[in-house]
């Protein structure tokens, strides 16, 4: 049985609180993994919490089960060039060590996670209710250009809650679970080299 050890960026430094996180990741590649299962390949989702803690547990893994097959998804935290290597990017603006590093063994959210589930304008209305604002939700636009933070703004103001603010690991966990992959795939051009690579392995 092959193994894949996905290593992403979300949540807090106490692992044992980024269970919701891992959880909802697994949900939301459900039926990626559903295929992959069938051909003898297990995906273990890993919460790693930030992204520093990520790239560690990333690169712990690669060292201690050389065998298995190890991704890194991380936001990319800014814009990356549409013919930019992803593990270039992480060397300069992270100052990472990418040496040996496979180009197909790290992937981005888009910017961040948030963009992916800004994709799924129907599940924010069914998550957040009634009171949902989708109107700063953007509807045709590549989510990926948007910056993080105006991702997490959006949310927020989505949520229309004024005393509760949009939270990664409450909301963000609540409504990944329940997004729509390919909702994700047609709008997060990061997102969808990622489902390719991951759906490859089952070939």
């Amino acid at each position: 049985m092959k193994v894949v050890y996905l290593y992403f960026e979300g949540g807090g430094p106490e692992k044992a609180r980024n269970f919701p996180l891992r959880r909802a990741m697994t949900a939301f590649l459900r039926p990626i993994i559903t295929k992959l299962e069938a051909r003898n390949v297990t995906v273990r989702p890993i919460a790693s919490g930030g992204r520093s803690e990520a790239f560690a547990d990333f690169q712990n893994g690669r060292a201690t089960h050389p065998d298995a097959t190890h991704i890194l998804l991380v936001d990319a935290e800014a814009r990356i060039a549409e013919d930019g290597s992803r593990c270039r990017h992480l060397a300069q603006r992270d100052k990472w060590n990418m040496n040996g590093v496979a180009e197909e063994h790290v992937y981005f959210m888009a910017s961040c996670m948030e963009a992916w589930l800004m994709a799924d304008r129907e599940n924010i209305k069914a998550r957040f209710g009634k009171d949902a604002d989708l109107s700063v939700i953007p509807e045709n636009s590549d989510l990926g250009a948007i910056k993080p933070e105006d991702c997490k703004r959006k949310l927020t103001r989505a949520k229309n809650k004024p005393k509760h603010s949009y939270n990664e690991i409450d909301d963000g966990a609540r409504l990944l679970e329940s997004t729509d992959l390919e909702r994700v795939r047609s709008r997060c051009r990061h997102a969808r080299a990622f489902f390719e690579y991951l759906e490859s392995l089952g070939r």
